[in-house]
């Protein structure tokens, strides 16, 4: 995975989890959903150049048009802030969040990889709510 991406996949996980999120559907209709609201936003919010460094994410399985790739990009970062547990969710249906408010704000204060507008981020993080029918509490 391009570094670009993975950091990119944390900042996201870091704005859910100061909106308050700690789990969003996941490898499901809703979670299909979401992503496609995010391509989307920031295909109309980023610069040609800046969101071609994501593209690789948004890449969709022909016939069945799903997002695979960011599927399997977000199952690398198992254990690095997000969680999948078997017992309570044994078909990979649900992501937690297991980010503390602390460690958010400095992922999404490090920019020396992928920096990224803290409004576009916003907006793509409440876009992918909305679509993916995930109720947010903003943090303060």
């Amino acid at each position: 995975m391009e570094q670009e991406i993975r950091v990119f996949l944390n900042k996201f996980i870091a704005s859910l989890c100061l909106k308050g999120v700690d789990s969003i559907p996941f490898a499901v209709e809703e979670f299909q959903n979401g992503i496609k609201a995010v391509e989307a936003k920031l295909k109309e919010a980023l610069p040609d150049e800046e969101f071609n460094k994501l593209a690789d994410a948004f890449v969709r399985v022909p016939v069945e048009e799903i997002y695979q790739d960011i599927c399997s990009m977000f199952m690398t970062l198992n254990g690095y802030g997000i969680g999948f547990t078997g017992a309570d969710n044994p078909q990979w249906s649900t992501m937690t969040i297991k980010m503390k408010p602390y460690t958010a704000r400095r992922i999404l204060s490090d920019n020396s990889v992928f920096a990224i507008d803290p409004e576009i981020l916003s907006s793509i993080t409440n876009e992918f709510c909305e679509a993916a029918g995930v109720p947010l509490w903003e943090m303060f």
